[in-house]
């Protein structure tokens, strides 16, 4: 050991934590001497690798001084090792050792590895190395806790803006209902129920809780259609059933105009609900999976609660006849695959909301 004792003060991180793994504990002493005299408080030491193990699973250590050449296994293994541990915190390593082939050097800085000094050792530059690598330990952490911190916080703005948009979605699909005197909230249920079905359909959690979301505004356009055609208690003529369908255009037209993830995808459902398989739907004439997914889906979900709700112009059918509806229309009107599912889910549970 080189160099004179550097003063105590001169300790950057006294608290840091400082693991020593060597297999000669006169080597292990001395490391620990020297940085007990330079002001570090708390340093473990280590002869085996097993003891090594259980420190690192009980303790958050910042830092490893360790050694090559031991029995259990090499210091280039057990560096390895460490990067696989399931750790609070990655600890910087310093490989101090006498092997001083240049090739035991390059595998341990590809393999976890942070620094390396051969012994004998020089005390000033290895309390230089120590510092330099707990400065850079400790900035990264910093970060990442800065980073976690700035990642709560998005997620905290995300989920009052969510909130605050799906407040927005039941005012307005409160709006669009209440001009066709509709109760219980029946866009909230198409809206669950779309969910369902695009998570079976392959949708990813997010994507399906937009849809879910969206789907509640699937029938904004009727806003703008008379008050009498919409409540009228008989069959509407053709005139007045081309005014209604005029509704699936203006919503479409109206979300457009709302910069949103969700609003993108209310549109894209406003506009397709009504296209059917065949082609025999309106506004596009869209034929199979011509029809965006999302649409297929709401489609499905609004007629089947449609159906199952007492209307202006209908008595509300059991499930189990809008689900035979339904199934007898599978690969005409609607995407079969989908019957297929509704069917699976409502007709194990045709009870259920």
């Amino acid at each position: 050991m080189n160099s004179e004792m550097p003063f105590a003060n001169d300790c950057p991180y006294p608290q840091a934590r400082i693991l020593i793994l060597d297999d000669l504990v006169t080597n292990v002493e001395v490391l620990a001497e020297l940085l007990d005299l330079s002001g570090y408080e708390q340093v473990y030491r280590c002869t085996r690798v097993s003891e090594a193990r259980e420190v690192l699973k009980k303790q958050p250590i910042d830092l490893i001084l360790l050694d090559h050449l031991m029995p259990e296994c090499t210091g280039i293994e057990f560096a390895r090792e460490v990067r696989t541990m399931e750790l609070d915190r990655i600890p910087r390593i310093l490989m101090v050792t006498a092997d001083h082939r240049s090739e035991v050097k390059y595998q341990a800085l590809q393999n976890g590895v942070h620094d390396f000094l051969y012994k004998p050792i020089d005390t000033l530059e290895v309390l230089l190395r120590i510092g330099v690598l707990l400065e850079a330990h400790f900035i990264h952490q910093s970060l990442q806790e800065h980073q976690e911190q700035l990642e709560l916080l998005v997620t905290e703005r995300t989920r009052a803006l969510r909130d605050t948009l799906r407040s927005s979605f039941e005012l307005l699909a409160g709006l669009a209902e209440s001009r066709t005197h509709t109760s219980g909230k029946p866009s909230s249920r198409v809206g669950q129920l779309s969910e369902v079905l695009g998570l079976l359909a392959g949708l990813n959690v997010h994507d399906a809780q937009n849809l879910r979301e969206a789907v509640m505004l699937h029938d904004i356009g009727k806003i703008a259609i008379p008050e009498q055609i919409l409540t009228k208690p008989d069959k509407l003529t053709d005139d007045e059933f081309k005014v209604v369908k005029e509704h699936a255009m203006i919503g479409a037209q109206m979300l457009r105009h709302l910069k949103s993830e969700v609003f993108d995808v209310a549109a894209v459902v406003a506009l397709t609900h009504h296209e059917r398989w065949n082609g025999s739907g309106y506004p596009n004439g869209l034929k199979g999976e011509q029809i965006p997914l999302v649409g297929r889906i709401a489609a499905i979900a609004d007629v089947f609660h449609a159906l199952t709700s007492d209307r202006p112009y209908n008595k509300a059918w059991t499930e189990k006849e809008a689900l035979e509806y339904l199934q007898s229309q599978a690969g005409v009107l609607f995407d079969p695959d989908l019957v297929d599912l509704l069917v699976h889910i409502r007709g194990a549970h045709p009870q259920s909301n």
